[in-house]
């Protein structure tokens, strides 16, 4: 993330508001065709390789079938693009500079996939200590190739090609730690005694919900590229690249969760469902809301140290987006439980209704507010997810909000936001404020959670503990 958030702004700088309108566009196709290919096997590794089953060489098996079933997806995906740029109706609607894009794009798409293979192999045996640093690796020479061929004038097309380099090396060096504990010859081998029926069918549960969360993520962008132009485009990435920090938390918490929770469901311990799911839906609601409210009160002076002076129009769709992110944050551990159940029917029907509602407003507010119309329509169906997802989950059979104290969150949130806007409003320069805000605002929003019950005094000395390293 600390790479991520160093590499951003250099590319927005360098290759300007258009050019970075047109890779955000070629990013998205690149991100929601990764978020259709991907979960095919990125979960599926996870579960079944951490399972002891007594059929031989398990292990390697799962992995052997995998990573053929990944492959042979993104290869049909990747055939599926170059088809579709052949088709006159869709370069018309394309620039040439973008369909040239969109060919190299292809080839990170091959890429992504191999690495997806390798990490969450690694992860599925427990060699987090492998698979962790390897994300660094990707994005350092990313970065580097990136930043060192826009320099030289290849622009778009450079920073794909670092994108391509990156994940390849990373995915060669996961390979080369797989070979330790699996036999790789079993990607050869086609094997009958698998039950792939079982791999495959949960494999495609997880691959509806990731293709409609997908669409959650990237049908703004691609819908405003070619309605609203490259400019706009560029300005409402930048909005979306801030506004997408607030997921870091709920993200590492959703992706513990699948496997945390599996156990208790395995071993019928709905109470400690319940309680678990509650606390963490009220730990993330008030962490993300924290992270909100500073985000809300410095936008003005964080956008243009961030992005650039040329990137103030992004402050608006920032400020319309933060209240849906909020939402689609708390969302994330309600419907990670759920996962961890594997009934995906519930969970896939709640996405399913947002995702809708999020194309047909973007379908509407667009051409006539462009970005605007593009921030409104995906806040709200950011925010509807929460409550799609309250009522998946008691459908399954739990209940997120047995210890949520929604009064008690709620005035936590509106008296510290009133009073760190009040004390941002005091200062003038744009850097004392960066640097004064956030200590200060921690502290007025951890008194008033302690004053309100949002968190107890046990509950914040706990979190206090978990989060010091001796």
């Amino acid at each position: 993330m600390l790479l991520g958030a160093l590499i951003t702004p250099l590319l927005v700088r360098y290759l300007g508001e258009a050019q970075y309108g047109d890779y955000a566009f070629v990013l998205s196709i690149i991100l929601m065709t990764g978020l259709l290919t991907s979960p095919v096997v990125s979960v599926g590794l996870r579960k079944f390789l951490a399972e002891n089953r007594p059929l031989q060489h398990w292990a390697d098996r799962v992995y052997g079938f995998f990573t053929r079933l990944g492959i042979i997806i993104a290869s049909a995906f990747a055939l599926i693009i170059f088809l579709s740029l052949q088709s006159e109706s869709i370069r018309e609607i394309l620039q040439d500079g973008t369909v040239l894009y969109i060919y190299v794009a292809i080839f990170v798409i091959m890429s992504k996939q191999m690495f997806s293979i390798s990490i969450n192999t690694l992860r599925g045996l427990k060699q987090e200590r492998y698979s962790e640093p390897l994300f660094v690796v990707r994005k350092l020479i990313f970065g580097l190739i990136a930043l060192v061929l826009i320099y030289y004038g290849w622009g778009v097309t450079g920073v794909l090609l670092g994108e391509i380099v990156g994940l390849l090396v990373a995915a060669l060096v996961g390979t080369y730690f797989i070979h330790k504990y699996l036999d790789l010859d079993y990607i050869l081998k086609i094997d009958k005694n698998l039950p792939k029926h079982e791999l495959v069918k949960f494999s495609i549960g997880n691959v509806i919900l990731m293709s409609l969360v997908a669409s959650l993520y990237h049908i703004d962008l691609l819908l405003l590229n070619p309605i609203s132009g490259s400019e706009q485009t560029g300005y409402y990435k930048g909005a979306l690249i801030i506004v997408e920090f607030l997921w870091f938390a709920p993200i590492a918490v959703q992706t513990v969760m699948i496997q945390s929770a599996s156990e208790l469901w395995d071993s019928g311990q709905i109470s400690e469902i319940n309680q678990l799911s509650s606390r963490l839906t009220r730990y993330v609601l008030l962490f993300t809301g924290l992270l909100s409210i500073g985000l809300a009160s410095l936008v003005q002076d964080l956008v243009p140290l961030y992005l650039g002076s040329s990137f103030t129009p992004s402050v608006l769709p920032i400020l319309i987006l933060i209240p849906g992110a909020l939402g689609f944050a708390t969302a994330r551990p309600i419907y990670s439980i759920g996962q961890a159940k594997g009934n995906y029917r519930p969970i896939i029907v709640a996405t399913a209704g947002a995702a809708i509602l999020n194309v047909f407003l973007n379908l509407i507010l667009i051409p006539r507010h462009g970005m605007i119309g593009a921030a409104t329509a995906t806040s709200i169906s950011y925010g509807i997810m929460f409550f799609c997802h309250l009522a998946s989950a008691r459908v399954i059979g739990f209940n997120p909000l047995q210890d949520l104290r929604p009064v008690r969150l709620l005035t936590t949130i509106a008296i510290s936001g009133i009073l760190i806007s009040i004390l941002s409003g005091l200062i003038l320069s744009p850097y004392l404020s960066l640097l004064i805000i956030p200590p200060i605002g921690l502290v007025i929003f951890l008194i008033m959670s302690l004053l309100t019950g949002a968190l107890d005094k046990s509950e914040m000395e706990s979190i206090i503990n978990s989060a010091y390293i001796k």
